[in-house]
């Protein structure tokens, strides 16, 4: 069973206890009680107030249930009007919200939230080895007022997570910070980006009262003995231009140090970027070099297991010692390639309904991701056509 038909799978049965509920103790049906025992209480708005079931048909009567109709008690059953005796939808008070596709295994696992998101969430921040030590450059380099500071790592390897676990800490030092996440920009747009951010009181449109503004924040924050800091998060994107006005924000300081303090994220490119003769300068002005490697085979079995234990399962059973090399292995120590198959690997099994994973389960998943490690079939079978379109390209030496 593919990934894309367990998932389907699990929606359908998903949709299906919202549709046809068990019996509640009055005898009356309540589809959503066997999702609410399981710690699922609301359901897409969609789902509650249409039904594809219903139709337009000629003569029936379409009505809509308003907010005002429904009340404000979180929880409370209501019957949709024109849907049958058994249909029966609960309401939150706030209608917006929606039940995420993770949230559907979940439930089944027992997992207070889901525990192998993509998103660069801090409180599943896992504190290995390189990334204490990056993090504690970080945190170094803006108290010390380094200037420059270059965060870099494959792709995946964790780089945003650890800017955002820096976010944190300014915030709760009220360290003032401008955090650029769209590095395709041009220098106009970086000077204006910079003014968004910090809420500079200017013309964020010109250039020059951008200067006289952060300047002048820079120098009020020095007084009050703090200083400013810039993320930069890929990096690698910038602009040769760009790259050359950050060096010119360099030379803000004092006798004390630097005014702004400037964290520059990204992909390995960025290193040779700056290797370039035209961006010496730049180089010369980094202090701190911080460098992401891909997850050792011990740090990968005790990520997987430090987020299964923060999100509500200590001691796991879900994923066996074997499993989780394979794994390893097959995501080449990339964290978010672990995450993606352990996410795929969690739905698989909440579609066959089976409380552990096995080997086969993670063969149909790297096969729907189309995953490449060494030793795979997907990597053996396109080394030979490599090989021949390298001989056809590199005539023999007579």
């Amino acid at each position: 069973m593919s990934t894309l038909e367990c998932a389907r799978q699990a929606a359908g049965r998903f949709l299906l206890a919202a549709c046809f509920g068990r019996q509640r103790e009055d005898g009356t049906s309540s589809p959503l009680s066997y999702l609410c025992s399981r710690g699922i209480r609301k359901i897409p708005y969609r789902f509650e107030t249409r039904r594809p079931s219903l139709g337009k048909a000629p003569g029936r009567r379409q009505e809509v249930i308003s907010k005002e109709s429904v009340g404000e008690s979180y929880g409370q059953p209501h019957k949709t009007i024109g849907a049958p005796a058994d249909a029966w939808y609960y309401r939150d008070k706030f209608w917006t919200e929606r039940v995420s596709a993770p949230a559907m295994y979940n439930a089944f696992f027992g997992f207070s939230e889901s525990p192998f998101s993509l998103s660069p969430d801090p409180s599943f921040f896992y504190r290995s080895e390189q990334h204490e030590e990056a993090l504690a450059h970080l945190v170094y380099g803006v108290q010390a007022r380094k200037g420059f500071i270059v965060l870099t790592g494959e792709v995946g390897t964790g780089k945003t997570t650890m800017l955002e676990c820096l976010r944190d800490y300014l915030e709760s030092q009220y360290i003032e910070f401008a955090f650029l996440f769209n590095s395709r920009i041009n220098s106009d747009q970086f000077f204006e980006m910079i003014a968004y951010d910090l809420n500079l009181p200017c013309q964020r449109t010109s250039k020059t009262e951008v200067l006289f503004a952060l300047n002048q924040l820079l120098v009020e924050q020095a007084q009050d003995g703090r200083t400013v800091v810039l993320l930069v998060d890929e990096a690698h994107n910038l602009e040769w231009e760009v790259l050359e006005e950050i060096r010119l924000l360099g030379n803000l300081e004092n006798r004390n140090g630097k005014l702004l303090q400037i964290i520059l994220s990204g992909q390995p490119e960025l290193e040779r970027k700056l290797d370039a003769p035209n961006l010496r300068q730049l180089k010369q002005r980094i202090v701190l070099r911080c460098n992401l490697e891909p997850f050792t085979l011990r740090d990968a079995v005790e990520y997987m297991e430090s987020r299964l234990e923060k999100a509500g399962m200590p001691g796991q059973t879900v994923f066996s010692e074997e499993l989780m090399a394979e794994i390893h292995l097959r995501a080449q120590g990339i964290p978010r390639v672990i995450n993606a198959i352990c996410d795929n690997l969690l739905l698989t099994a909440f579609a066959l309904e089976r409380k552990a994973c096995a080997v086969d389960m993670l063969d149909e998943v790297c096969r729907d991701m189309r995953l490449e490690w060494p030793g795979s079939r997907r990597l053996r079978a396109r080394m030979p056509e490599e090989t021949a379109f390298e001989r056809e390209r590199t005539p023999y030496k007579v």
